[in-house]
C-alpha cells in the first residue's frame, strides 16, 4: 500500500464497507468493538478478494456484526484473566472463518464461533445455556429461510441445561464449549446457518458414553427418521473393537433449515498414524463405495502426504484427523469428509501444498486467491486509527514472516461431493491475523 493510497483513503468519504460500518454503527459494549476491530478487517477484505459485489459485502458484514461479534464473548486482556468461559480458543477468542474452494467457481467464506454469553462460566450462567439460542432466534427475524426447530430439539435433548449443571453432583464440574454457530456467505448476500453440539456432558450427565448418546439423541428426532439406515453404517463401523478409542472424540451438526431438508454431519476426532487406518475410516471399512470415494481418498493421499507423512517433526498432533460424514436426504450411504491439523508447518509452505493441488486441479483462480487472503486480508489487514479509517502503512508487514508463521490456516478439510468433484475448504481464527 502506497502513502498516495492511504493519502486517498484519508480523505474518501467512502472506503471499504468495513471501515464506513465502523464510522456509524452503534457498538453494545466495548467487547463489541474490540471484536469488530479485530475481526471485521479481515472479513471484509476476504470478502473484497473472494469477489462479493459491494452489497453482499455490507450485507455479510452486518451479520458479522449483529451475530458473531455481538455474542463473542469478553475481549481478552492481555493476561486473559477477564475470561470466565473456557470455550474453544477462549483465550483468543472464538472466531472462525473459512474458505470454501471448490471446481474453480467462486470461493465461498464463512464466518461463525461460539456464541458466549455475558456471564457464562459463572454462577449465573454456568454451561453457558442461552447465547446460541438467541442468537439464532433473532437470526430467523433476518433471514425466513432460516429454521431452528433441529437446533431447538438438540438444545433440549444433546447438551446440559445449567439447572442439570447445578445439582450438587455437579457443581465442582468445568464445562466448555456445548455449541457452535455458523454462517455460509453466499455470494448473493443471503446466508444459510448450521449449529453444531458437543454432547459430552450431557452424556456424561446421563450415565452414557458419548457415542451412543449422540446416536440416541439423533433417532429421537422424527424428522430425521429417514437417516435410519445410513446411520446403521456408522453405528456398525463404531460398533466394532477398537473404533471408539481410535476416534474418541464425537459430535454433530444440523442446517438450519426445514428439518426434511437438513443435512446431518456427525464428526469423530483422533490420532491416526497410518494410511490404512485412515482409509477405513474414510470408506467405513468398505461400507461406502464408489468413484468419488476412490478419486477423492487419492488426492487425499497427496495432501496428508506432504504435510504429515514427509514432515521430519516428531509431533504427535500433527496425526490428529477428524472425520465427519454427512447424510442428506436421498442418499442411502454418507459422504465422507477428513480434516488435517497443520499447525505444525508453516502458512507458506501449506499455501505452496494446497496450491499444487489447485493447479493440477485446473483451479488457477483459486491459486492467485488464497495467496492474496494470506497476504492481503489475514496479514496486512487494515486497522482503524484513531481517526478510525486510517490505513497503516505496514499492511503488508507480516509478509516477511510468512515462512515461519502459523496462523493463516489452522485446519483443511477435505471431501469429493459425487456430481461435483473435489472440496477443500482451509479454515483459521481472525483473531490472530496480526499476531507476530
Amino acid at each position: 500500500m502506497t502513502r498516495e493510497a492511504v493519502d486517498a483513503n484519508e480523505s474518501s468519504p467512502a472506503g471499504s464497507p468495513w471501515q464506513v460500518l465502523r464510522t456509524f454503527l452503534p457498538f453494545k459494549t466495548q467487547d463489541h468493538r474490540q471484536w469488530w476491530d479485530k475481526t471485521a478487517s479481515v472479513l471484509g477484505r476476504a470478502l473484497e478478494i473472494a469477489k462479493y459485489d459491494v452489497q453482499a459485502q455490507y450485507q455479510h458484514l452486518l451479520l458479522h456484526y449483529a451475530t458473531v461479534t455481538a455474542t463473542a464473548g469478553p475481549f481478552p486482556n492481555e493476561k486473559g484473566d477477564n475470561i470466565t468461559w473456557l470455550g474453544f480458543g477462549s483465550q483468543v477468542g472464538t472466531v472462525e472463518l473459512s474458505f470454501n474452494y471448490q471446481n474453480d467457481s467462486k470461493c465461498t467464506v464463512r464466518v461463525g464461533g461460539e456464541p458466549i454469553g455475558p456471564y457464562a462460566g459463572t454462577d449465573i450462567d454456568l454451561t453457558n445455556e442461552y447465547a446460541a439460542s438467541t442468537l439464532l432466534q433473532n437470526v430467523t427475524s433476518m433471514n425466513s429461510s432460516v429454521d431452528i426447530d433441529c437446533f431447538n430439539w438438540f438444545n433440549q435433548t444433546a447438551v446440559l441445561s445449567n439447572g442439570e449443571a447445578s445439582q450438587p453432583q455437579n457443581r465442582n464440574c468445568q464445562y466448555q464449549t456445548q455449541r457452535w454457530v455458523t454462517f455460509d456467505l453466499k455470494h448473493s448476500g443471503d446466508f444459510t446457518a448450521k449449529a453444531y453440539f458437543f454432547n459430552r456432558h450431557k452424556a456424561k450427565f446421563v450415565g452414557m458414553d458419548v457415542r451412543s448418546h449422540m446416536f440416541n439423541t439423533i433417532r429421537g428426532l422424527d424428522c430425521l427418521s429417514h437417516f435410519d439406515t445410513p446411520l446403521s453404517l456408522l453405528e456398525d463401523f463404531f460398533s466394532r473393537p477398537g473404533r471408539e478409542s481410535l476416534l474418541p472424540e464425537m459430535s454433530f451438526s444440523v442446517d438450519c433449515v426445514e428439518p426434511k431438508k437438513t443435512r446431518l454431519k456427525i464428526y469423530a476426532q483422533g490420532i491416526l498414524k497410518s494410511l490404512s487406518a485412515i482409509h477405513d475410516c474414510w470408506t467405513l471399512d468398505g461400507r461406502i463405495t464408489g468413484e468419488h470415494v476412490d478419486r477423492g481418498f487419492e488426492i487425499w493421499e497427496r495432501l496428508w502426504r506432504q504435510l504429515v507423512h514427509d514432515d521430519p517433526s516428531d509431533l504427535e498432533m500433527k496425526h490428529l484427523v477428524e472425520f465427519n460424514w454427512e447424510f442428506s436426504p436421498g442418499r442411502s450411504d454418507p459422504i465422507p469428509k477428513i480434516y488435517l491439523f497443520p499447525m505444525h508447518i508453516s502458512d507458506d509452505r501449506v499455501v505452496q501444498v494446497l496450491n499444487g493441488i489447485f493447479e493440477d486441479l485446473g483451479w488457477q483462480g483459486h491459486v492467485q486467491m488464497q495467496r492474496e487472503f494470506m497476504s492481503e486480508a489475514w496479514y496486512g489487514t487494515f486497522r482503524p486509527s484513531k481517526a478510525q479509517l486510517v490505513l497503516i502503512l505496514s499492511s503488508y508487514r507480516a509478509a516477511k514472516d510468512l515462512k515461519t508463521s502459523k496462523n493463516f490456516i489452522k485446519i483443511i478439510s477435505f471431501a469429493y461431493i459425487p456430481g461435483s468433484g473435489p472440496y477443500i475448504t482451509t479454515y483459521g481464527n481472525p483473531a490472530l491475523s496480526d499476531v507476530e
